[in-house]
């Protein structure tokens, strides 16, 4: 029988399609997660940063799939102390999760684990058999620790209160924007636009979100070299500029369609809204 607290979730998220079940079970798996790592003392040695934790505490209109953590001081941090009471706090809840690792995820300065968690059984008998599904399908949460220090982060508590209390240490809101706006000038492209990334730096804009210069300093020194002073607040805007006049914007909105409920939030989106914005971005 169907665990009482995965019920409320999914009749509190009005769930009537398999990609929305999808959607609510991964973020109920996310804070429980969550909780267990505060539990255990994570949150003496990391700080939670990223589109989650934008979302769980910021209200970001879109799900998401990772927990992103960074060392809070130049410390050690050993996933594997953390594996059991992962799963057997899932498990209390009635998810059938797995941890799935490697050698080398522990071998670089980003540390992960996968953590999938089976499915079927659980919307099969919310849907009542109405809708197909792989009786193989899981989804899959990436658990990632930013093992490099870089100063200037500010810090705040959190408090969730879903499915049970815990107090989550994560990134303010000017220094997740900061991070956000690292990864636009910084990321990677290669075959794919992360369009999750310009979204919700347009929900920072909208929100009325400003920067943690310092820290953005600190991050675009690290990863592109010169002194964290080179980059001014005018210099940060003709980095992003010149992301946004790249950018496929097609390949932003395939990119957070299935991540979205409300499709409207994406229709308006063009390459003028994303070379306007940068008149309203600004340090605190």
């Amino acid at each position: 029988m169907i665990n009482r607290i995965i019920l409320q979730r999914l009749k509190h998220d009005n769930v009537d399609s398999l990609e929305k079940g999808i959607n609510s079970l991964r973020e109920l798996a996310q804070e429980i997660l969550l909780l267990s790592l505060y539990k255990n003392g994570f949150f003496k040695k990391v700080a939670f940063y990223g589109g989650t934790c934008l979302r769980l505490f910021h209200g970001l209109k879109r799900f998401s799939e990772d927990l992103d953590f960074a060392i809070t001081d130049n410390t050690d941090i050993d996933l594997n102390y953390y594996e059991d009471t992962l799963i057997s706090e899932l498990n209390s809840y009635g998810l059938n999760g797995t941890i799935r690792k490697k050698e080398t995820y522990d071998n670089n300065d980003i540390k992960r684990r996968y953590i999938n968690i089976d499915v079927y059984d659980l919307l099969n008998e919310y849907f009542e058999n109405r809708v197909s599904i792989n009786k193989e399908r899981q989804l899959s949460i990436k658990l990632e620790v930013d093992t490099t220090y870089i100063k200037g982060a500010i810090l705040e508590n959190n408090v969730m209160f879903s499915p049970n209390h815990g107090n989550i240490i994560s990134y303010d809101l000017s220094s997740l924007f900061s991070g956000k706006i690292h990864a636009l000038i910084c990321r990677n492209w290669k075959n794919r636009v992360k369009g999750r990334d310009y979204y919700d730096y347009l929900y920072y804009l909208r929100i009325n979100a400003t920067y943690n210069l310092e820290y953005l300093q600190n991050k675009l020194a690290n990863t592109l070299g010169a002194e964290p002073t080179y980059y001014t607040e005018e210099k940060i805007k003709k980095l992003l500029k010149e992301r946004f006049e790249q950018v496929d914007i097609a390949s932003i909105v395939e990119d957070i369609d299935s991540f979205i409920d409300d499709k409207n939030e994406i229709d308006s989106l063009n390459k003028n809204m994303l070379l306007d914005s940068l008149d309203f971005l600004k340090a605190r």
